[in-house]
């Protein structure tokens, strides 16, 4: 239990902080939108890819430097934590742009709707978290990353059958950073392999940092020119007009 409350600790900070832009900045804009409804389809198939790049290198980014972040911020003690860090940052990912499903049920007076998809969770839980617990802890994370990943994505059909989005522009506008974080991932582990481990924790953590941060916007900026500056500029102007 103490391994997996500390590697719950590492990634419940940027939970937190996902969760706090959603409810701060999100939520109203989409209650003042909620009669209005083919605008309020136009605000969130944007803010959807707009969070999503800001999101997922932060979560893969930290499933990949998981053994160097837990060695440097933790200690060699808990190291047993690693996999759970990585398991818990890609849940995560998907909880938080899931969050933001909900925070639009929410918005426009939907609240049966998100006590009806707790239901199939609690039922998951029963049904896979209990006989995962005889496997351990990591096997919980591992069980708690795959439930998500299958049951809160359907989220996604209760919004469209509230506001008219296209699923399908909205997985197409994913591409990019899906992109830059699967060629960020390819240049952290690349260095491991070729010279990081070599380094000491501390160094070889800082590295990694510069270099995931590096690839990835660079990543942005040259194969898909605008991406980063249009997303950044919409939030900007999302939140001065609120």
């Amino acid at each position: 239990a103490g391994y997996y409350s500390t590697g719950q600790r590492l990634t419940l900070i940027l939970f937190e902080l996902i969760t706090g832009v959603v409810g701060q900045l999100f939520l109203p804009v989409f209650s003042r939108l909620q009669n209005k409804r083919e605008e309020l389809a136009g605000v969130f198939s944007k803010l959807v890819p707009a969070l999503a790049m800001l999101l997922f290198p932060a979560c893969v980014g930290l499933a990949c430097i998981a053994p160097e972040a837990v060695r440097v911020l933790l200690g060699e003690k808990w190291l047993p934590a690693i996999p759970i860090v990585v398991f818990l940052s890609f849940y995560v990912g998907i909880l938080g742009i899931c969050f933001l499903n909900f925070q639009l049920m929410t918005a426009l007076n939907k609240p049966s709707w998100i006590v009806a998809w707790t239901i199939p969770l609690i039922v998951s839980n029963v049904v896979l978290m209990i006989p995962a617990a005889e496997y351990g802890i990591t096997a919980i994370a591992a069980v708690l990353l795959f439930r998500t990943a299958v049951i809160m994505p359907l989220t996604i059909f209760s919004v469209k059958a509230l506001i008219p989005i296209s699923i399908i522009s909205l997985l197409a506008a994913l591409r990019p950073t899906a992109f830059a974080c699967l060629t960020m991932a390819a240049a952290i582990y690349g260095a491991k392999a070729a010279l990081v481990n070599e380094m000491p924790a501390v160094l070889a953590l800082a590295t990694l940092l510069a270099l995931g941060c590096t690839v990835y916007f660079g990543v942005l900026r040259i194969v898909f020119p605008n991406f980063l500056t249009q997303n950044i500029d919409y939030l900007r102007g999302l939140n001065r007009r609120m």
